[in-house]
């Protein structure tokens, strides 16, 4: 329930952190500067506000949240990280992480929360991510 709850903030925050009650141009009492957002109702799923709902966009910053949170309940948090080459070479914002450079992973938790590193987010999902094995009969 708790991670519920801190989910939630965080979905929050990241549609709504910048409110201009005086600019608004929706039908509501603050304007949302993001291209889209979505707020539900958590039990019922009923949609309280909802701006260009059904537009396709890219979704970087709620993936990297859920990357965290696969890599806080993983159980691997102490582990310690071995920085790949296609983890070093990932596009965007970046922590500047060089192949073979080894971190624990609640390190590479903070630098993808607080610097956006897009580098720190391939390195947790090629080191929590579970292979699963095929079996050929």
């Amino acid at each position: 329930m708790r991670n519920k709850m801190v989910l939630s903030v965080l979905v929050w925050l990241l549609f709504f952190v910048h409110i201009d009650y005086a600019g608004a141009k929706e039908n509501v009492p603050f304007a949302v500067s993001g291209q889209g957002a979505i707020l539900m109702e958590q039990e019922s799923g009923r949609v309280l506000y909802a701006k260009n709902e059904h537009q396709p966009l890219k979704i970087a910053s709620i993936t990297k949240i859920m990357t965290a949170i696969l890599a806080i309940e993983s159980d691997k948090i102490d582990e310690t990280v071995v920085v790949s080459k296609e983890a070093e070479g990932t596009e965007g914002s970046s922590l500047y992480l060089v192949a073979g450079e080894k971190l624990t992973l609640e390190d590479l938790v903070y630098g993808l929360m607080l610097r956006s590193g897009n580098d720190a987010a391939m390195a947790i999902a090629e080191h929590v991510a579970v292979v699963p094995k095929v079996l050929f009969i």
